[in-house]
């Protein structure tokens, strides 16, 4: 019999919640406070700031829900952008490379070795990004369930005081601050959960784009052997026909005995000294392409252990801030 009753009181003297307090409002409340140094004055100033400081956390909420909502909305689009990337990238044509004299050689390679260089800090970079968005996954969904819980124990908090006398400073400034909490805890759990949302979208994003930058590192590792191997070829190719015109010269002064001796030997040490030299600059050259392959293997093995290191230490450190943050929630208003 008195259950109607009590739902027809609520109805007519509970107060209309607003969707979102805002700054402003606030602010103007807390101007209003006279001066004084009465403990009377000094809770309205209190219970105002803190209501302000929080109004203005959940703007910053607000903002963060937004940005994910913009990436969520945007994922289909750049999915299929990247999906259609992934698919137009072939090898590259290096056809155009044999017909390239040894200045053009050369700075195709100075150019092909900075784009690659430019890939592998891309692809250091995509990883370490996709390492941090797996630690940040760990432990979000139990601070959605803490929160959960706190905003019941606001609402329910916000419910009685439906009941209470509203119309003195202090009873005011009190519901100006449990709806300021409740306003604060469901901006930050929206957010929370758009964030939880998006992890998967921005997973298969990340993955997709390193594996764009993997095929590109490898094209660009093709061009770059092409080219020093079109480098070499011109090398062996001034070195004969260095050697042919030798040859010609000694057919021409086979008639001087003398000239014929000096000139055979001059030439054999030109020859000599060519084919020396050529030899050294090919070895130097497979001496390079071995260092370039042990240094690409190192710099992943680099990275594998600053991804294991970083786990381990951010591992660490998340479970302990994540203490922190859990502490360092705002508990709910007790009316007692």
């Amino acid at each position: 019999m008195f259950a109607p009753i009590l739902v027809l009181l609520a109805l007519l003297f509970s107060a209309p919640l607003l969707a979102d307090q805002n700054v402003a409002d606030i602010e103007a409340m807390l101007a209003a406070v006279p001066e004084g140094d009465q403990p009377e004055l000094k809770k309205l100033r209190e219970d105002y700031n803190q209501a302000l400081q929080l109004v203005r956390e959940s703007e910053r909420y607000k903002e963060q829900a937004k940005a994910y909502q913009s990436f969520m909305d945007g994922y289909p689009a750049e999915l299929k952008k990247l999906e259609q990337q992934q698919a137009d990238l072939k090898p590259s044509k290096l056809d155009y490379i044999a017909e390239l004299d040894e200045e053009a050689a050369q700075q195709e390679l100075v150019e092909a070795q900075a784009k690659r260089l430019g890939i592998r800090r891309q692809r250091e970079e995509l990883t370490n990004a996709l390492n941090l968005q797996e630690l940040s996954n760990t432990g979000l969904h139990d601070l959605l369930d803490e929160l959960r819980q706190q905003l019941r124990d606001t609402q329910q908090s916000l419910d009685k005081l439906q009941f209470a006398d509203t119309r003195g400073r202090k009873e005011t400034a009190i519901r100006t601050l449990v709806m300021a909490r409740e306003q604060h805890l469901q901006h930050r759990i929206q957010a929370l959960e758009l964030e939880e949302l998006s992890s998967s979208n921005k997973d298969n994003i990340n993955r997709l784009k390193l594996d764009i930058l993997q095929r590109q590192l490898q094209n660009s590792d093709t061009k770059i052997e092409a080219l020093q191997l079109r480098q070499n070829e011109l090398r062996r190719a001034f070195t004969q026909a260095a050697i042919d015109e030798s040859e010609r010269l000694l057919d021409e002064v086979e008639s001087d005995a003398q000239l014929l001796i000096e000139q055979q030997t001059r030439n054999q040490r030109l020859s000599a000294l060519l084919s020396e030299k050529s030899r050294d600059v090919e070895a130097l050259q497979l001496e390079y392409q071995t260092v370039e392959r042990a240094a690409s293997e190192l710099t992943d093995m680099k990275a594998n252990l600053k991804e294991q290191l970083e786990w381990l230490q951010v591992s660490r450190g998340f479970g302990e801030n994540l203490r922190n943050r859990l502490g360092e929630l705002p508990t709910p208003y007790s009316l007692a």
